[in-house]
């Protein structure tokens, strides 16, 4: 007889439960993670769904698109990895992909959150394979785990998956994590799943715009006093002894005075206006997941600090505020609010704001002005002029190309009625009609645009010019993070009653500054856009471009050009 070995008998004995517990299907992950995985603070315990009931009705989800808006601190990145780990060997999937937003961060993550779960559990360790085992890729059960940082673009062209967790997506270059979604495009209509999950940054962002188009899960609390089922948001319904206002507008400062109690905040009903017991809070049989929109065919779930009550009483909830310090911090991480500042957003209601002076038609036109095209199958145009160190508005236009020069006589014919002194002119996708326009103008009457990632020698340069071969390079976030500070600062004027001014107002609106690419295992900030009408932002772009590279005085035209103060010194033409 063959003595068999006692702990490959165990291994067999757990691969036949895992089987047992696969026929359940995506339904029955939740039994699975509790049989074959361990606590996170504990190997010897199993996983337990105490104080983080939340997680289970998201778990067992049946629909193949979820996204999760989330705080900080409530396990989501916990859940997630035995998610991952459970799909390796409970369904047939040819690959999964978990990227995060940098290389250096996937690395550590999974060092100090994937490895110790397959450490913990003799199923996972037995089906590992140790031929494919490391920091990016792993084989588990015949599934290969993909795990990259979504910072550059040109890592997953070749990595098949049908499956895709992306983890802190708003921290994410989101044009790479189009490409990794890509990677699904082979996978028949109901085959594919991706899981989104991230703390929020701005409105209408990355995983806030996720939350809004999906079925609007909330997980609802069954008030033992009133008998309700209320939906409770902490910064409106904790309540801070002492204090008037509600967490948008609590401040550390505020947290000083000695009138103001926060280790007596509670939460208020949001029906009856009575107390919400702690007890009340955690207990697991008065909380459950409602859908706002049932029909809707992606799952989205918005966990609050409030729904690990446990974890986070409102006591501690109000105390990280003096932790962030900064308040879009606190309500992005402390609280799973989408919030911005004016840095990283323009928003609807400042550009209406603006919206003071009347258009000037080019049949009227004007002297000393600068435009900026966006150039595309419709090119947009805008036409501005800076006065007294505000920046107005004069003309906006759209010019569909039905003839072969259709762009450049009417952009011709705009800096002649306007008296154009400069022109920035986007250099993509088509570069001829910039070029014609440079050798019919005046040197450093046209540049063509192109963006880079710094400009000069100078760090804080938001553009150089070579006025010779018409060319101006943009520092792209820097050039936009200046024109949003201008306009969130009201140093513009903006057209009231201009048939393009909504259209205009909607491009501009869309721009977000987030985190992008990755550079010396830093992320730096980057603008994106929520939509891809966003012409006129970077038409307006270039026109304040070129009003402040004028402003610097360093072009060269014939003075009668500009009727503003003389700054040009030389004439320079351009033999054509």
């Amino acid at each position: 007889m063959i003595k068999a070995d006692h702990k490959l008998i165990l291994s067999w004995a757990d691969q036949i439960c895992a089987g047992l517990t696969a026929s359940k299907g995506r339904t029955g992950m939740g039994e699975w993670l509790e049989d074959n995985t361990a606590h996170p603070a504990d190997s010897q315990r199993r996983w337990s769904w105490a104080d983080h009931e939340w997680m289970k009705s998201v778990i067992s989800c049946p629909k193949n698109h979820i996204s999760i808006e989330k705080s900080a601190q409530v396990g989501a990145s916990e859940l997630t990895v035995r998610w991952i780990l459970g799909l390796a060997i409970t369904t047939k999937v040819t690959g999964i992909i978990y990227t995060l937003p940098t290389a250096a961060y996937m690395r550590s993550f999974v060092a100090s959150r994937v490895d110790p779960v397959i450490r913990a559990s003799p199923l996972l360790r037995s089906l590992t394979s140790a031929d494919a085992n490391n920091l990016s890729t792993k084989e588990i059960n015949g599934t290969f785990l993909h795990f990259y940082g979504a910072s550059k673009v040109g890592l997953a062209i070749s990595t098949p998956a049908q499956v895709l967790v992306a983890d802190e997506i708003n921290h994410c270059n989101q044009g790479v994590l189009s490409t990794f979604q890509s990677r699904l495009g082979h996978c028949k209509p109901g085959e594919d799943l991706r899981i989104s999950f991230s703390t929020p940054t701005l409105p209408g962002f990355g995983v806030s715009k996720l939350y809004a188009e999906g079925d609007g899960h909330a997980y609802l609390c069954k008030h033992d006093v009133c008998g309700d089922w209320v939906e409770i948001v902490p910064w409106n319904d904790i309540m801070i002894p002492g204090f008037d206002g509600n967490l948008l507008t609590l401040t550390p400062r505020d947290l000083e005075d000695v009138r103001v109690r926060p280790a007596a905040s509670y939460v208020k009903c949001p029906h009856c206006g009575d107390k919400i017991s702690q007890g009340n809070l955690e207990d697991p049989r008065k909380r459950r997941w409602v859908a706002k929109f049932p029909d809707r065919e992606e799952a989205s779930f918005r966990v609050t600090p409030l729904d690990c009550a446990a974890v986070n009483p409102p006591a501690k909830i109000v105390g990280r505020v003096k932790e962030y310090g900064d308040q879009q911090n606190f309500l992005n991480y402390g609280l799973g609010l989408p919030a911005s500042n004016a840095l990283s957003m323009i928003l609807v209601e400042t550009l209406d704001r603006l919206c003071t002076e009347g258009f000037v038609p080019p049949n009227v036109g004007a002297n000393g002005c600068v435009m900026g095209v966006d150039v595309g199958k419709t090119s947009h145009l805008v036409i501005g002029k800076q006065v007294g160190g505000v920046f107005k508005l004069l003309w906006l236009e759209r010019i569909v190309q039905t003839g072969e020069d259709t762009l450049y006589e009417t952009v011709k014919e705009r800096m002649a009625q306007f008296g154009v002194a400069r022109l920035v002119i986007d250099s993509q996708p088509d570069l001829s009609t910039p070029l014609k326009l440079i050798e019919n103008s005046w040197a450093g009457n046209v540049l063509a645009s192109y963006f880079v990632g710094g400009a000069g020698p100078r760090t804080l340069d938001l553009y150089t010019v070579d006025e010779d071969s018409g060319v101006i390079k943009i520092a792209r976030t820097r050039a936009i993070d200046h024109m949003v500070r201008e306009l969130n600062g009201g140093k513009a004027r903006l057209l009231r009653d201009h048939p393009e001014m909504s259209t205009f107002i909607n491009h501009v609106s869309k721009l977000r500054r987030v985190e992008g690419e990755e550079v010396d295992g830093q992320v730096k900030g980057k603008w994106v856009s929520t939509d891809s009408e966003d012409h006129y932002a970077f038409a307006l772009l270039y026109c304040m471009c070129a009003a402040h590279s004028l402003g610097m005085g360093v072009v060269n035209l014939p003075g009668e050009v500009f009727s503003g103060k003389k700054i040009f010194s030389r004439v320079k033409l351009r033999l054509v």
